[in-house]
């Protein structure tokens, strides 16, 4: 016994002091300044040319694949601020060229990608950032996820902290408790 704590009462501490450090090194924020100010209510402007096709529900690709966008979900994502033309950097124009080249999470967020990458999160391979964000064009921010999408798959790790001193904070509305 150290300090008036069983054993296992600081094993418990240590565990989830760990686990919150590995979540959020995994779940880092983008800094300030890439964060979204305010979420549009509606597509943006200049994207009505491209949502004049991929705001169809029906719309494929040659190969089958669904390109089409959700306008409101995408316009109330964390990307909800980007123009198409943002990401797509290599569309000018209609028709698009033949091989489009896929966007990658790394061009914007290489810090959170590389943080991913070494943790267990890597064994998911390029699905790593929609399993827990989801899909690129509806972006949910981490901060909205934590803790509940989290707990999908650390259902041990989110009940301890949900039991903790810093657990119980964040429940009753802290800002400054940690999260996952």
């Amino acid at each position: 016994m150290v300090a008036g704590f069983p054993q296992h009462s600081r094993r418990l501490t240590a565990g989830i002091v760990s686990a919150c450090l590995f979540l959020s090194l995994v779940f880092a924020c983008p800094p300030a300044a890439a964060r979204p100010q305010e979420k549009p209510a509606q597509p943006l402007k200049q994207d009505e040319a491209c949502l004049a096709c991929h705001g169809q529900p029906d719309m494929k690709s040659e190969k089958g694949k669904d390109i089409s966008i959700r306008r409101e979900k995408h316009a109330a994502s964390a990307h909800g601020i980007l123009r198409c033309t943002d990401c797509h950097t290599l569309i000018k124009d209609f028709p698009h060229p033949a091989k489009i080249p896929k966007v990658r999470c790394e061009t914007c967020h290489a810090e959170q990608v590389a943080d991913a990458a070494k943790s267990i999160h890597a064994l998911l391979g390029e699905a790593a950032c929609a399993s827990c964000h989801g899909n690129v064009h509806e972006v949910t921010a981490a901060a909205t996820l934590q803790p509940g999408k989290c707990a999908e798959c650390h259902a041990t790790e989110a009940k301890e902290f949900a039991q903790s001193i810093h657990g119980s904070a964040a429940k009753a509305g802290d800002p400054d408790a940690p999260t996952c």
